[in-house]
């Protein structure tokens, strides 16, 4: 079998989590290694729109695309299709222009946007939008697609910095009840995934194949969201992987895809077990040195018993974490929603308690998310004297520190905020004289009908 792990480097090797080519559709005014070391805060992008969005901020860079924090231009426009909010803050990943000529990168890319645009569900980053700009000096092609803008940590780096942290938050449940509400909440997206059909109901037989803590989102408000699409099997797929190559991270790959075998949706719930008992033991599972020594750990069917490394875990979570890896797919949870019902079970917890957790792991990355977000979406015309041609600023230093008090309005103010304020004073001002046009019109309706019946 010939091996090739996509994207690549492990977290082992020092990468960034934004190292690996992912959708990376969140905010991080400071972001970090998984290993929670601080790297570099996002860039201002170039004056630039692709479209219908202009880009504002690279959050990540990849091997295979870029993402960038963009914001709607046109008050008129339709994202995914559908009547959204106007100046709606999303995350844009765009694919490498050298990559743009190559077939296989461009096929890769539109399924993706194809296979996530069509599922609809709370625990998956939604795809909003997608399509080709075509430069008019150069005749080359720029792929893209809008994505849902998501507010939270890649599960890996919630992992370390729980690892990290000194002391568990008060009146919170404990946190291996903690990881199985997350999980049961990735069991949901993914199931969601598995079911997809087409058009006229037939199945689509979608599997992720790489499910990973980089591809589980934490959000700050505790729900978790499936992320990158990037390499999942469907029958709808344009791209076909080559016959004895392997896509995916080998640390969190099941033993049939490693080996190049048919894989159903058993291998995303084996992966799920790997994800599950990484999280609960504070440890990787089959991740070495190299991929082949990986390779060998994982086909060696040794799992140690979790309870052995982490007492504190209920007996009935490590039972989960063991069916979910049994080397014999029949063996595991048939569905990933079955998987999740016995997280659920278990966890008796909720969202709110995950977002509490969040807030105590990282107290200042809402504020440093919102803040940036803000710093884009300040950038929507306001008047009809405002430009979408001010230059953008450099940082996120270079917005004022929102005061004590902003963080107290209500939600609905934030949300409306974070929107971009669509409602401008020339737009108010228009309103005001079309509604005092209705009041003179009916006035002077009923005074002719008054003075016609005399």
């Amino acid at each position: 079998m010939a091996g090739r792990a996509e994207p690549a480097p492990s977290p082992a090797e020092g990468s960034h989590a934004f190292d690996i080519d992912v959708t990376a559709p969140f905010v991080r005014a400071r972001i970090a290694t998984p290993e929670g070391r601080p790297a570099s805060a996002p860039k201002a992008a170039c004056d630039e729109r692709i479209g219908g969005y202009r880009l504002c901020y690279v959050l990540a860079t990849g091997g295979m695309a870029t993402v960038y924090l963009a914001v709607t231009e046109d008050p008129s426009a339709q994202l995914g299709r559908r009547k959204e909010a106007p100046h709606r803050v999303v995350a844009l990943k765009r694919i490498h222009p050298h990559l743009a000529l190559q077939k296989e990168y461009v096929e890769m890319f539109l399924d993706e946007a194809r296979i996530t645009a069509l599922i609809r569900h709370p625990n998956v980053c939604g795809v909003l939008d997608y399509g080709v700009v075509r430069s008019a000096e150069t005749g080359s092609d720029t792929w893209w697609l809008a994505m849902e803008l998501l507010a939270g940590e890649p599960l890996a780096r919630v992992s370390a910095e729980r690892a990290a942290c000194r002391r568990d938050p008060d009146h919170t449940p404990a946190w291996p009840f903690v990881v199985a509400r997350m999980l049961a909440g990735a069991c949901e997206g993914l199931h969601a995934a598995h079911e997809l059909r087409d058009t006229t109901g037939r199945a689509l037989d979608v599997v992720h194949r790489d499910v990973s803590p980089h591809n589980l989102v934490v959000g700050f408000d505790g729900r978790v969201k499936v992320v990158d699409f990037g390499i999942a099997h469907a029958k709808e797929r344009v791209h076909q992987t080559a016959a004895g190559f392997v896509k995916g991270k080998f640390a969190y790959m099941a033993p049939e895809q490693m080996r190049g075998q048919r894989v159903d949706r058993r291998a995303d719930v084996w992966s799920l077990g790997v994800v599950l008992w990484e999280a609960l033991a504070g440890r990787p599972l089959f991740r070495r040195k190299n991929d082949s020594e990986t390779i060998l750990a994982a086909l060696a069917d040794d799992v140690p018993p979790l309870r052995a490394i982490a007492a504190e875990v209920p007996p009935a979570l490590a039972s989960v974490a063991e069916r979910a890896l049994s080397m014999n797919p029949s063996a595991r949870y048939a569905t990933a929603e079955e998987m999740g019902r016995d997280l659920a079970s278990i966890a008796s917890t909720r969202d709110e308690d995950v977002a509490r957790w969040m807030r105590h792991l990282f107290p200042d990355a809402e504020r440093e998310h919102d803040r940036l977000v803000h710093l884009a979406s300040a950038r929507v015309p306001r008047s009809r004297s405002a430009s979408m041609t001010d230059p953008l600023p450099r940082s996120v230093s270079e917005l004022a520190p929102p005061s004590a008090t902003s963080h107290r309005r209500p939600v609905r103010s934030a949300v409306y905020r974070t929107l971009g304020g669509s409602v401008t004073v020339a737009s108010e001002r228009v309103a005001w004289m079309v509604a005092l046009f209705v009041i003179v019109a009916a006035l002077v309706l009923a005074l002719g009908m008054l003075l016609g019946s005399r």
